[in-house]
């Protein structure tokens, strides 16, 4: 069951239209594309301002706010700046008659005082209450209880997906992104790969190509996507690993992005917005590169150290070990995003920095107890489908008292 509140949100820590289902497939790539959105808006915008006819590559949602409905208050903020939560929407249009999907979505918030920001993983398998949504045309989908959290997408749109994280977690959506996975290898080679560690090599096997290489390594696109969709061969606890190393890659890209070496380069700038923006749809708001750019010169303050990764609170579903809900320490950690607060040490254990490249585990202070590993969890309703995620074990924190080496190695990092 949920456990109890741990930690204060007072203890301040800087540190740390409807559209026809497709296939199930490249589930972590999303979250990587996705993400990588938001590393452009939080660390590289600066370079973008001077880029403006990269506007034009990006495309808007319709009728974004009225599809929105009823919101949330924005809770003020004594701050320098109006603290922002950016909701990042990965999609993959595997089949153009099919239409596109999305499994995972992130919620990057970043303070007022531009002095921290960090990004949560909603896990799809999650199982909430969807609100109803209206689509681009008028027509709205109903509502349903104790539904996976990617059915939003799924059913209607990514601003469906927004209005969802809204109704559940009372934080207001300032601003929603949605990126194409096409676009993922031209971003890592944009910038001339991204460092990664990898424990062992992994083998050729029908869910997934070969990487033949380890240790730590530049990775090239090819190479990345390979890592970040790897599930199977390198952790004891499936998904969970994957998300661990996804989280790890996306640090090791901020740090990556931010360097001399790129912000110095302006054809590596130039590559890696080029890419972006061209998988971009984005808030009608934040289109114009101008107040992206803008944006970009208020962030560029925040450390690396004050960047990081981790999941919303969640634990197995009593009836379904293959679906997840999240725990009463989610409540908390919304708490600190509505009130603008940094994360607290419940939430640092087995967060992922990106102050090294490659990234860093955190092990910030007590975590809540373990809900489970995949070796642990019955295989009731799991599947050997290579293209269906849905036999992933869930994904949970790192277990109490549980040392930085040894949680690396259980989740496939180094």
């Amino acid at each position: 069951m949920p456990q109890d509140p741990a930690s204060s949100a007072a203890d301040r820590r800087t540190r740390p239209k409807r559209r026809a289902r497709g296939k199930r497939r490249h589930t972590v790539l999303r979250a990587v594309v996705a993400t990588a959105a938001v590393l452009a808006l939080v660390t590289t915008l600066t370079a973008a301002f001077a880029y403006r006819q990269l506007g034009a590559n990006i495309d808007t949602f319709a009728d974004s706010e009225q599809r929105m409905g009823e919101r949330p208050d924005k809770e003020a903020a004594d701050t320098p700046q109006e603290p922002l939560n950016i909701l990042l929407v990965g999609s993959d249009l595997n089949n153009p008659e099919e239409g596109a999907r999305s499994d995972t979505a992130i919620v990057m918030h970043v303070s007022g005082d531009r002095d921290f920001a960090y990004g949560i993983s909603l896990p799809r398998d999650a199982l909430v209450d969807r609100p109803d949504c209206e689509l681009e045309d008028g027509e709205v989908v109903p509502g349903e209880e104790m539904v996976m959290f990617n059915t939003a997408y799924d059913e209607a749109d990514a601003i469906c997906t927004a209005r969802t994280v809204e109704s559940l977690t009372g934080i207001y959506v300032d601003a929603t992104v949605e990126m194409d996975f096409g676009g993922f290898e031209d971003m890592v080679d944009a910038i001339d790969g991204v460092e990664i560690c990898l424990p062992e090599p992994i083998e050729e096997s029908r869910f997934n190509d070969a990487l033949p290489r380890e240790g730590t390594f530049t990775a090239t696109g090819e190479e990345a996507l390979i890592y970040v969709r790897e599930r199977h061969q390198l952790s004891i606890n499936g998904d969970v690993g994957r998300m661990k190393r996804q989280q790890a890659f996306l640090a090791s890209m901020a740090n990556k992005v931010v360097s001399a070496e790129t912000l110095t380069n302006p054809s590596r700038i130039t590559g890696f917005l080029e890419a972006v923006t061209g998988s971009m749809t984005i808030t009608e708001e934040y289109r114009d590169l101008a107040k992206l750019g803008q944006l970009g010169l208020q962030l560029n303050g925040i450390g690396l150290d004050n960047i990081t990764f981790l999941t919303v609170p969640s634990e197995e579903w009593v009836e379904d070990p293959n679906r997840l809900v999240w725990t009463d320490e989610a409540d908390d950690l919304w708490t600190l995003v509505r009130t603008d607060q940094p994360l607290t040490p419940q939430f640092l254990e087995g967060s992922i920095g990106a102050e090294e490249s490659g990234g860093s585990v955190n092990t910030g202070g007590p975590a809540p107890a373990p809900t489970g590993s995949a070796s642990d969890a019955p295989t009731t309703g799991t599947s050997d489908d290579p293209s269906d995620d849905s036999a992933d074990d869930p994904t949970t924190s790192a277990p109490e008292g549980i040392d930085a080496e040894e949680f690396a190695d259980q989740n496939g990092l180094c």
